[in-house]
């Protein structure tokens, strides 16, 4: 995605003020087969979500959409859990 898209998607996102809203937003987003993000991008999306669960459910879904995935281990800092880090590093394996 273009850094002016990817900027305009980022305000968007901030813009709904409930976490249930970003994260349905984010889910779209993902689940949009015409997006494509770099690692960096899909770290900075998700880092707008608080829960920790739904940042894993994110970072799962991403990754079809990620054009840079030898770099997915960027996204292990999203996380606090190990078993969270060690969940997304197992559905990637797959």
């Amino acid at each position: 995605m273009s850094n002016s898209d990817f900027s305009v998607l980022v305000l968007t996102i901030r813009s709904n003020f409930l976490q249930i809203l970003k994260v349905q937003a984010e889910r779209d987003v993902f689940a949009n087969p015409n997006n494509y993000f770099t690692t960096a991008q899909v770290k900075q999306l998700i880092s707008l979500i608080n829960a920790e669960p739904s940042r894993l459910e994110l970072a799962k879904l991403s990754f079809k959409t990620i054009t840079d995935p030898e770099n997915i281990s960027f996204l292990y800092d999203l996380f606090q859990l190990q078993s969270s880090k060690d969940e997304l590093a197992e559905f990637v394996k797959r």
